[in-house]
């Protein structure tokens, strides 16, 4: 009987982002003063890199923000950093900059400033692609979690004061590393938090952050002591980084921001260090699986009380986890890329591609021969691939009905086809296995598959990493492992005839090797009496080459419940299958369930869990109902209803209506004339492309018109409304409301209550309406009318023509010039700048830029209605 893999249905899926294909390149080791090597591009390109973090390593080797004090101008940024920044430029590469951050000597406010400033002004146009900073590398080597915090508390002080056009790249922070040499809490050793410290923050941690075995109706103590001594000294150790960033400095009470030392991501780095015959096979070895990096990151996501992003800066096998390398690291690499996602890892960086190392996967960096890619590199190419034919739109879904002693399977799902990753577990040659996947597909076109194995002719069971220059002489090759006496024996053993002396030798009075652990090696089938090396098979040779074999159609089997196919031991096979397109009408149940959507006109009801709807072609009406639902549209006219709980809706291709019911949803619009209705809750509205028109509803919404002409109501409730680009008419509605025309000539209206009305670029008109509202109009020559109340109009340098309807000094209206450098105080205005033209009043500061005041007289002015 085949083994038949389910959909888990109790998982929702999960988005792959591009920002998960993310890589280091390492000073020196991949660039030549700054600029990336050619062989390093190459790998890069070939495995689909979508962003680069420089420079990878401990930061301090190479300190990119200390400055050129006897320089002038850009030539006081490093030359490297600056070489680098020209070929990012140059090629439109995207990077994470690694700021030090291991002493006082990276804590000086006004070199960091200088140095951000410099950097964004140098990047001009590009400062987009300095995506974000991240501070420190694996601090925890050098000093512990009170001085990192401390120094990243400075740190992000300077960087979050610089803003260049409108710009700002993220700020991200390094997590604490307990196991880390210098930490406080490392083996025996106390930091700062005591027990009861740890028991009151947790007390602030968000229920729905919580980790799964913090079961319902334990506390914050029943939590802490279920745990084991080293899960409570991981929340004690991040705790204590945590308490230098709060604003008041004690964690005990919840993690509170300072509005100066902001952060939007935390960093931390995920190396697999560990073999257990399996992945998963019980709870303990999920937890080490993953580092318990679910507990750290929970211990941030739970107290912090804004959305940050999650990064894993550096990923891969363990260089020293020799038993997980090779062609075992094919699978691993699919399985810790899974891991990821399912710890809710919003982009990763991988470790590393080209280096001197037993993980490296594309070859030594000195090597000069052509680059040939280990079965590990196949892989990651394999999978960044299906990411990029899947146009962007690739999630991992959650799979069961295998024995992972046997097989581990990750399944990956786009809209066209899904991709299964099927690793053998089993040190047996030629096993075969049998699946019945057509519970992974509502109909199946076509399948194929390719197969990573070891080329024979790269292996010779010695994890050299060989690295030869362009006359083929030998430059470099990795240490050997130490090894014990016992695994001496056990290997002598294990080669029987095959064992010469000079494959373990003495060195300053301990054994070292190029060759694997001895339950490693498997003899070959046939093989009885091995008399060489090559008698034998090693799945964890290092550096071995990667071979595909292809699998047609007919070489799997006659359709997806029949796949056939046999793996020798630990290779990998990715499985494709092409979709067929039907219609399809689906109700949910009370689980959280996933449903897809075909080619037709589909009509799908999440029922009450929480449910993840994806649409594709024709017009589809998606009902979230219960639960918090993510509803995707896709291709044509479609219509989503949220429901209840907090939902996110994407519209996507085509003119969609979008509806988010009750609670606070997330509504986005994508390409199309969209309309958006938040309803009730305090919703998030995405005009995106296109002419759209939104709605917030009842409560405190916020509405981003985006691209082209849109039409924006606030309704009822606080709202904040941004228009974007484009020429686009804003309505804040009842209450207090905030309007940013942004780009493009905007209308805006405060309608009722105290509103604030900005027109940003173009040439704008604003009307506050009832109430004491505040009006800018921004660049352009815009046109303000205040309405009813004591309103408040502003002005700065260079903002143009205004011309303000109704300025009345009866209600109490304001004309606040603050921001004009050649307006000092009222004696000045009145003789230098204050022009009687017929009815009117001009407040002159030049040919191009002045406000009219309607239907006023000179006479009428005093001091009180102006601001200086």
């Amino acid at each position: 009987m085949p083994t038949t893999i389910t959909i888990d249905t109790d998982k929702a899926p999960i988005e792959v982002k591009q920002d998960m294909f993310g890589g280091n390149i390492l000073s020196d080791t991949n660039e030549t003063d700054g600029t990336p090597n050619d062989s390093f591009v190459e790998a890069a390109d070939a495995l689909g890199v979508s962003h680069l973090r420089y420079p990878g390593g401990r930061a301090v080797g190479e300190d990119i923000t200390q400055l050129d004090t006897l320089a002038t101008g850009f030539d006081q940024l490093d030359a490297d950093l600056r070489a680098y920044l020209d070929w990012a430029k140059a090629t439109g590469t995207s990077t994470t900059l690694v700021v030090a951050a291991l002493d006082e000597t990276h804590t000086d406010p006004a070199e960091l400033k200088a140095w951000s400033q410099l950097v964004l002004d140098y990047m001009g146009a590009d400062a987009h692609l300095i995506k974000a900073y991240e501070i420190g590398n694996e601090f925890w080597q050098t000093i512990d979690e009170t001085e990192y915090g401390a120094n990243a508390r400075a740190i992000t002080e300077a960087l979050n004061s610089v803003t260049v056009d409108g710009y700002q790249p993220d700020i991200y922070v390094q997590t604490a590393n307990v196991t880390g040499g210098q930490s406080n809490y490392k083996g025996s050793s106390n930091g700062s938090i005591s027990d009861a410290d740890a028991k009151a923050a947790m007390q602030h941690w968000e229920a729905d952050q919580r980790p799964d075995d913090w079961l319902d109706g334990m506390s914050a103590s029943d939590f802490y002591h279920s745990l084991n001594d080293y899960e409570q000294r991981i929340i004690k150790g991040n705790l204590e980084l945590m308490q230098e960033l709060d604003a008041d400095g004690d964690i005990t009470n919840g993690f509170q921001f300072d509005s100066s030392n902001g952060f939007d991501g935390i960093v931390a780095h995920y190396y697999y260090n560990d073999w257990e015959g399996g992945f998963d096979l019980t709870e303990n070895d999920s937890k080490m699986e993953v580092r318990n990096l679910d507990l750290r990151f929970a211990v941030w996501e739970g107290l912090i009380p804004d959305d940050v992003d999650i990064r894993v800066t550096e990923w891969n096998v363990d260089s020293n986890n020799y038993s997980a390398l090779g062609l075992r690291a094919a699978g691993t690499t699919i399985e810790m890329f899974a891991n990821m996602l399912e710890l809710g890892v919003d982009g990763a960086e991988f470790w590393a591609m080209r280096h001197n190392t037993s993980s490296s996967v594309a070859g030594p960096h000195l090597d000069n021969r052509a680059i040939e890619y280990t079965p590990a590199g196949l892989a990651i190419q394999h999978l960044s691939d299906a990411f990029e034919n899947a146009g962007g739109s690739l999630e991992l879904i959650t799979v069961e009905g295998f024995n992972p002693s046997e097989m581990e399977v990750n399944v990956f799902n786009s809209e066209d086809y899904v991709v299964v990753y099927v690793m053998s577990m089993s040190d047996d040659f030629g096993k075969q296995f049998d699946l019945d996947l057509s519970g992974l597909v509502d109909g199946a076109l076509d399948w194929n598959a390719i197969k990573f194995g070891i080329d024979e002719n790269s292996s010779d069971g010695l994890s050299e990493n060989r690295a030869y220059d362009e006359d083929g002489l030998l430059v470099s090759r990795n240490p050997k492992r130490v090894i014990s006496n016992e695994e001496r024996d056990a290997l002598i053993a294990k080669l029987g005839d095959a064992f010469s002396d000079g494959m373990i030798k003495l060195s300053g009075g301990v054994w070292k090797t190029y060759l694997p652990h001895p339950e490693d090696i498997l003899l070959r089938p046939g093989v009885t009496n091995p008399t060489s090396l090559e008698d034998f098979y090693y799945p964890t040779e290092s550096d071995v080459i990667g071979m595909e074999t292809y699998f047609s159609r007919d070489a799997l089997g006659g359709s997806v419940a029949e796949f056939s196919f046999e793996l020798d031991p630990y290779e990998l096979i990715a499985i494709t299958i092409k979709k067929a397109d039907a219609a399809i009408h689906q109700t949910g149940t009370d689980k959280s369930e996933y449903f897809a959507g075909g080619s037709g006109n589909d009509v799908f009801h999440g029922g009450n869990g929480a449910d993840t709807i994806r649409s594709k072609e024709g017009d589809d009406t998606l009902y979230g109902e219960k639960g918090n639902d993510h509803l995707v549209a896709g291709k044509g006219e479609d219509i989503l209803y949220g429901g209840g709980g907090r939902d996110n809706l994407e519209g996507e291709d085509g003119n969609d209506r979008l509806f988010g019911g009750n609670g606070r949803d997330t509504l986005r619009g994508g390409d199309g004339d969209d309309t958006l209705y938040g309803e009730n809750g305090d919703d998030y509205l995405y005009g995106d492309a296109g002419n759209d028109l939104m709605y917030g509803g009842i409560g405190s919404d916020r509405l981003y018109g985006y691209d082209d002409n849109d039409t924006m109501y606030g309704d009822a409730g606080t709202d904040t409304l941004y228009g974007g680009n484009g020429n686009d008419v804003m309505n804040g509605g009842d209450d207090n409301d905030t309007l940013y025309g942004q780009n493009g000539n905007d209308i805006l209206f405060g309608d009722a209550g105290n509103d604030f009305l900005s027109g940003g670029e173009g040439h704008d008109v604003l009307k506050g309406g009832t109430g004491n509202d505040r009006l800018y109009g921004g660049r352009g020559n815009d046109t303000m009318t205040g309405g009813d109340g004591a309103d408040v109009f502003e002005y700065k340098n260079g903002d143009g023509m205004d011309v303000i309807t109704d300025f009345n000094t009866a209600e109490g209206d304001i004309l606040k010039l603050a921001g004009v450098k050649t307006i000092d105080d009222w004696n000045d205005l009145v003789s230098n700048h204050l022009i009687q033209d017929g009815n009117n009043v001009i407040v002159h500061m030049g040919s191009t830029n002045h406000i009219t005041l309607n239907n006023v007289s000179i006479g009428d002015l005093t001091a009180d209605d102006f601001l200086f």
